[in-house]
């Protein structure tokens, strides 16, 4: 497929020097430590350290939770670009809400930003870490968000996503205003290109891409949405871009969907019947078909949509409730993989 130039690719490694790399490494570092373990992200020191459980406040149906990023580094060959990464603040209905923002060392005004969303437990840092965001976005110029979800009494990051996950639900956490908000700041305050705002969700935060993508007056123009299904009412009409992706081996989010998740605490719509409600919301008619094999590693589902609202259904036959880039055991790369797709049909 044509790209329009945004294509990843793999260009040569670039030799540094030692004492840049060196230099760059403790820059790096340090501001790790300043965004993650500073005062001002909930007035104490790391995880696990002091009197974690005395200082966290309860989650009340307010939605004043903790919304500390917990403590974790990025791989290898990402630390050296933490020195670019901005600590983003938004007063969502009056409670403090946080995202790192990665500038690359090459941005140009209009450049496309992608919003990463992590899963129920997860956390924005733990997105840096696991994914190639960072090394993609340098390579090509992309701005790239990793909001962060609130911490509930039961110590983990959650979404509200409608009946899914943790204590946000029931707190009736904001998070679809304050993901909105995200996206319109990355316009504002960075440059980015209006018609190039992208959402990409992993688990609840895929769940949480499906209630964003349900509104009419959203801002993104499109999103991309691994191992999760829609948990909240969806009848509005829009012509948005989704694409979701799926393992057949997800347990977690099982792809036949289930009548309850005691892990969850909610009844999970098989995915098929989540893509067909949006692909009917968009205007698509017929079935949503594919012309690889049943046994394919990767199949590739799309119905006939208007033109730019395709919604467009992957399954991974090996893969699990996982992230993956793995191209040689899945047979996908999901975040070059995603971000492409996303590109070519902004």
């Amino acid at each position: 497929m044509a790209d329009g130039g945004n294509r990843p690719t793999t260009p040569p490694a670039r030799p540094v020097g030692p004492r840049i790399a060196a230099a760059t490494l403790i820059a790096g570092v340090g501001v790790l430590v300043a965004v993650l373990l500073a005062p001002s992200l909930g007035g104490r020191v790391a995880a696990g350290v002091g009197n974690e459980e005395s200082a966290r406040p309860s989650a009340a149906a307010s939605g004043d939770v903790d919304d500390e990023f917990e403590t974790s580094s990025p791989g290898h060959d990402r630390l050296a670009r933490l020195a670019d990464i901005k600590e983003l603040r938004l007063q969502v209905r009056g409670v403090t809400r946080k995202a790192l923002v990665y500038i690359p060392s090459r941005v140009r005004a209009g450049a496309p930003a992608f919003v990463a969303v992590h899963g129920y437990t997860g956390s924005a840092p733990a997105m840096i870490r696991q994914t190639s965001y960072l090394d993609l976005a340098e390579r090509n110029g992309w701005i790239v968000a990793f909001p962060q979800g609130l911490r509930y009494a039961d110590g983990q990051h959650a979404w509200n996503a409608g009946t899914c996950c943790g204590g946000a639900p029931s707190a009736d956490t904001s998070d679809v205003k304050f993901i909105n908000n995200l996206a319109r700041r990355l316009v504002s305050q960075y440059g980015a290109d209006p018609d190039r705002i992208f959402y990409h969700g992993y688990s609840n935060g895929a769940m949480l891409g499906y209630r964003v993508a349900c509104q009419a007056d959203q801002p993104f123009s499109g999103f991309a949405l691994l191992s999760g299904t829609l948990v909240s009412p969806c009848d509005q009409t829009s012509d948005v871009p989704v694409i979701a992706i799926h393992g057949m081996q997800d347990s977690t989010v099982p792809f036949a969907g289930s009548r309850w998740r005691v892990s969850l605490q909610t009844e999970l719509l098989p995915v098929r019947d989540t893509v067909d409600t949006v692909a009917a919301r968009n205007g698509c008619t017929g079935r949503l078909a594919s012309r690889a094999p049943e046994n394919a590693r990767v199949r590739s589902f799309t119905a006939q949509c208007p033109k730019g609202a395709t919604v467009a259904l992957v399954t991974v036959r090996d893969m699990q409730h996982q992230w993956t880039e793995d191209a040689d055991a899945f047979g996908i790369d999901e975040t070059e993989y995603s971000t492409t797709w996303l590109l070519d049909h902004a």
